[in-house]
């Protein structure tokens, strides 16, 4: 995404996003996987409560606290992808800093609310598919792995402690460093509406 020198910087806080959006997609496939898994699965515990696994409490409790990440989390992209949708309808307008600032500061909240929703999703997978269900030719592991590193772009603890900054002292911060991070994708027409393909995309 590109703009003009100036307009240049509303591609920090849309790179951000688009990390988060795939986190998104991922977590929505750990979602979707847990579900395939879980009905399928053969055994359940010995000790358990149901004689088959896709009956049993426990799972489908872990598996109902799944479904909920994976709704907060694509909401929360697509909550902020319509502040960044608003920084392109002001680009030319004065109100286009303060705009921008709302719409990185948003971003920044996505990434430190959801990354350890996901990967807690992730792990919540793990309780619930079994052991056999994790060998490696499964490769039941790679949402996990992909939020993992994905999650590995920027300080979680750092940009919270600029949104505290901005929250508590009012103080005001360049745009880098509340987004920190620059990335160049072709400029879609509709942000929201590409934030929603993007998360289709699952790996």
């Amino acid at each position: 995404m590109r703009w003009p020198k100036r307009n240049g910087l509303v591609n920090k806080p849309f790179a951000q996003l688009y990390i988060q959006a795939i986190i998104a997609g991922q977590t929505k496939a750990v979602e979707d996987r847990t579900a395939v898994l879980l009905a399928t699965r053969g055994r359940t515990f010995s000790y358990g409560n149901a004689e088959q696994a896709h009956d049993e409490p426990l799972f489908l409790e872990k598996a109902g606290e799944i479904s909920s990440i994976s709704f907060i989390v694509e909401n929360a992209v697509l909550r902020a992808a319509r502040s960044l949708d608003r920084v392109i309808q002001h680009l030319d307008l004065p109100s286009y800093d303060s705009v921008l600032q709302l719409a990185a500061a948003d971003a920044a909240k996505v990434k430190v609310a959801i990354d350890p929703l996901a990967l807690k999703a992730a792990n919540l997978m793990f309780e619930v598919i079994g052991a056999s269900a994790m060998g490696r030719d499964t490769l039941n592991d790679r949402h996990w792995r992909n939020i993992r590193t994905l999650s590995t772009h920027n300080s979680v603890s750092l940009k919270a402690k600029v949104l505290g900054d901005i929250l508590v002292n009012k103080k005001l911060y360049q745009i880098s460093a509340i987004s920190n991070l620059a990335l160049y994708v072709k400029r879609p027409k509709n942000l929201r509406r590409y934030l929603i393909q993007l998360r289709k995309q699952r790996i």
